[in-house]
């Protein structure tokens, strides 16, 4: 018996509807991470309805379906021997095996349920509107998210570190992947413009492209703006071509956008202005207004992605340079932009000594309801405010100063400012550089002050409040109150860096052009992975290595790797500050954990391999992955390896070089390249000749499909500077072995009408 016909729904229509919602909530996870839910339970749902329905025909339709497919199943096979033949397991590749049975479950099942064009059909203008529909609701979350209107945790958004590295101190990261939902809607509306008529659907249809367009904007993809202003161009070709007098499909599309390009025109440039031209406080008022529930994340969000941009259009800007640039402070005003933390803004201030204090300035106050940052391996909290970042050259001196008030009830452990260097390769500071609160005279203003020599380099002075033993403020009583901050920077000549590192003594070693500081690490130090160290003299550092059982060096000029350095402010011992690892949220990820476990052991490349150094510019950061590749396959590679491949021991060869990290995975960034390193040539001229394939495949039946080979294009084009296996990622996979699909329904449909 039918189970659909017992609740009176259309078979069919239904099995295609659950079938779309299923491989969307798969595909579009990467956006969504929440969505793996509603997928595994439509997956379970649907593999169980298809067993019970189809399962006389199922071992009849695998046999055709691996017939058909069998260039796939090669690469898969390719795939999968070169997972199980590598020195080790590696789990991101586990990962793309079992991507890659889920999408060829989905085109076993669309076989079994498809059965000719007229079904085809059906299955892509459905797959088209719900496209759409999961586009809009992913672009207003990311919107939100962007501005904080909602959470920006885990579960409801996509970061993706993989490819990150850390530019001037700004942890680079790319969640281009996550932005194809929206370009898809993009696209997908542009076609329906085509063919509609009705005014109202016109101008909806319109606002959707508004707010698909404002998100692909606000994202900071680079990719994404150079896939946007394609499409943006051919939509302001389409509004000549209405001065046709043929009703061609242009012509149609110019109509029924003609109120989208000035709208999103007059958008962008009222989000410039107010970006650019307006006050700090009015930008501040304008998201409070939003309902943006941190203010700080929203402005460092939004600065990184116009910082993302910046390096595109050749800007050679630092990110704080450009962050002062768009939220520029006033010492008297907190809310002007250097009060980064939940705060209280308090005006008169009063309280004894508060003649000191420069006139009109007004007070930020931090209590038990401001946010912290807990490090659990050493027990302590800490709430911080960054007061000014700052560009130096060798030798410039920096004096800095802020006013500071401590209730007398107010039970902290210190109170006080101080100076981090961003670029841990230029990591030396001399003189006073940290400068805390007398926490024996509450109840008084005190003036508190640092004054340094620096390297060339970019720094950042802070003030903040910390407390051992806690995991938050809760339990704070009493405030404090910092008042006008202020800074300034005295240009002297660059020798006195030289003289005072000569002063230092045997605290340090010279070693080529590296600088070395010796110290101690605890046994229990071992298998953390983030780092952070300040010895007794203010320095802080984020990298070692270890010289013998119990000696270790502070390399500071790490070759290949940005850090960003953190200062905490400590009373001064010389010890080692550490970070773990956040815990995985992920529940299924914690689950597959417990049955899989990567070998942490990391088996060297023998040859001399080096490559350009990453640097901040638009595009070297997949160059040099892509140099590095080459060097492994002419360098590092024997004979039979070019030939049949070398497995995936390249993956912790990256993670090591580019990071570092010998227990990392990273790949070149390319499918091509991935494929060449892990299967040879032999691999690699199958996958040529696949890619070749799922072109033609798209070209012979792009009358009827077109705008699906327009999504393949915006996947393949993103996928080409950041995909790994020819199914990695699974939207990309998925892309590829769909016209294989299409071909086989329409070889299907021409032999029954023979």
């Amino acid at each position: 018996m039918d189970i659909l016909k017992i609740f009176g729904l259309d078979k069919n229509r239904t099995e295609i509807c659950l079938l779309n919602l299923t491989i969307l909530f798969y595909l579009f996870r990467t956006a969504v991470p929440i969505f793996k839910y509603p997928f595994l339970l439509l997956y379970i749902i649907l593999i169980l309805y298809s067993f019970i329905n189809y399962r006389k025909r199922i071992i009849q339709v695998l046999r055709v379906f691996i017939n058909h497919n069998y260039l796939i199943f090669i690469l898969g096979l390719i795939l999968i021997v070169s997972f199980l033949l590598s020195n080790k397991l590696y789990l991101a590749i586990f990962k793309d095996v079992v991507n890659l049975i889920i999408l060829l479950s989905f085109f076993f099942i669309s076989t079994l349920i498809i059965s000719g064009k007229k079904e085809l059909v059906y299955f892509i203008s459905n797959l088209t509107y719900i496209v759409v529909l999961f586009a809009l609701f992913i672009s207003i979350l990311e919107i939100l998210r962007l501005f904080d209107v909602v959470s920006s945790n885990s579960y409801l958004s996509y970061t993706d570190t993989s490819s990150s590295h850390q530019n001037n101190s700004l942890e680079y990261i790319d969640s281009n992947f996550a932005l194809l939902p929206s370009l898809f809607g993009l696209v997908g509306v542009v076609f329906f413009l085509s063919n509609e008529n009705s005014k109202l659907k016109i101008l909806v249809y319109n606002l959707l492209l508004v707010v698909f367009s404002f998100n692909i904007i606000l994202a900071g993809s680079r990719r994404g703006l150079l896939a946007f202003i394609v499409i943006l161009i051919l939509i302001l070709i389409s509004q000549f071509c209405t001065f046709s007098k043929k009703n061609g499909f242009w012509k149609r599309i110019g109509f029924g956008s003609r109120y989208y390009l000035p709208t999103i025109i007059i958008l962008v440039t009222v989000f410039s202005y107010l970006i650019f031209n307006t006050r700090t406080s009015i930008k501040i008022k304008t998201l409070e207004f939003i309902g943006s529930k941190n203010l700080l994340n929203t402005k460092q969000k939004i600065t990184q992605n116009i910082y993302k941009y910046s390096l595109f259009l050749g800007d050679h800007c630092s990110y704080n340079e450009l962050y002062s640039r768009i939220w520029p402070t006033i010492p008297e005003d907190p809310d002007s932009g250097w009060g980064t933390s939940v705060h209280k803004t308090i005006y008169p201030l009063t309280g004894k000594n508060v003649e000191i204090v420069p006139k009109g300035a007004k007070g930020y106050l931090l209590d038990s309801t401001c946010n912290n940052s807990y490090y659990p391996s050493i027990d302590l909290s800490e709430a911080y405010t960054r007061v000014a970042s700052i560009n130096v050259s060798k030798g410039d001196r920096i004096k800095a100063s802020v006013y500071c008030f401590v209730s007398d009830s107010f039970n902290i452990d210190q109170s006080s400012i101080g100076v981090t260097y961003l670029d841990i390769s230029k990591n030396l500071i001399f003189g006073k550089v940290l400068d805390s609160y007398n926490l024996n005279n509450k109840g008084v203003w005190q003036k508190l002050e640092i004054d340094f020599t620096c390297d060339e380099g970019e720094i950042t002075i802070n003030m903040s409040i910390t407390k051992k033993y806690v995991r938050d403020f809760s339990s704070l009583k009493g405030y404090v109150i910092f008042a006008y901050p202020q800074y300034e920077k005295i240009i002297t000549h660059s020798s006195i860096i030289s003289q005072e590192v000569s002063q230092k003594g045997n605290n340090y070693s010279k070693f080529g052009n590296l600088n070395f500081h010796k110290f101690r690490i605890p046994k229990e130090t071992k298998g953390l992975t983030t780092r952070w160290f300040r010895c007794e003299d203010g320095i802080a550092y984020s990298s070692w290595k270890e010289t013998g059982s119990k000696n270790y060096l502070m390399d500071i000029n790490s070759k290949n790797d940005y850090y960003q350095s953190s200062l905490f402010n400590l009373p001064k011992f010389d010890t080692l500050l550490l970070v773990s690892k956040p815990a995985d949220n992920d529940l299924i990820r914690r689950w597959v954990s417990n049955f899989i476990s990567e070998d942490t052991l990391y088996y060297p490349y023998r040859s001399n391999l080096s490559v350009m150094k990453i640097s901040p510019e638009f595009g070297v950061d997949r160059l040099s992955r892509w140099e590095f590749a080459a060097q492994i396959f002419f360098r590092e590679y024997n004979l039979k390896k070019k030939i049949f491949g070398g497995g995936f021991s390249f993956l912790n060869w990256y993670g090591y070089y580019f990071y570092n990290d010998k227990t990392r995975s990273d790949w070149p960034h390319n499918p091509f390249l991935q494929v060449l390193l892990y299967s040879g040539i032999l691999g690699l001229i199958v996958y040529f000749f696949f890619i070749y394939k799922v072109f033609y495949y798209y070209i012979i039946y792009i009358k009827e499909y077109f705008l699906f080979f327009i999504f393949f294009l915006i996947t393949f084009f993103f996928s080409f500077f950041s995909a790994g296996s020819p199914f990695d990622p699974p939207i990309m996979g998925f892309f590829n072995i769909l016209p294989f699909f299409i071909h086989f329904i329409h070889s299907k449909d021409k032999q029954k009408q023979h």
